[in-house]
C-alpha cells in the first residue's frame, strides 16, 4: 500500500504558502494541482499554457501518451 497525505499533512503544505510573493502563489497553485489531480511531478512540469483549460488538464504521461 502507498502512504498518502493526511488532511493534517496538506493542510500544513497548503498553509507553508503565506501569498505574500508570486513564489508563494506559485507554490500554492503547485501544491494544489498535485494534491487535487494525483499527477506526477514529472507530468505537471511538462504542462503548458495550452494545455490549461477552466475545466479540465491536458497531461501527458509517460511515453506522451495524453490522459
Amino acid at each position: 500500500m502507498i502512504p498518502t497525505f493526511t488532511p493534517e499533512h496538506s493542510g500544513m503544505m497548503i498553509d507553508a504558502c503565506d501569498l505574500t510573493t508570486t513564489l508563494d502563489y506559485r507554490d500554492h497553485a503547485i501544491i494544489l494541482v498535485l494534491l487535487e489531480t494525483g499527477i506526477r511531478v514529472s507530468e505537471l512540469c511538462g504542462l503548458r499554457l495550452q494545455d490549461v483549460h477552466e475545466d479540465h488538464l491536458r497531461v501527458f504521461n509517460k511515453g506522451k501518451k495524453q490522459s
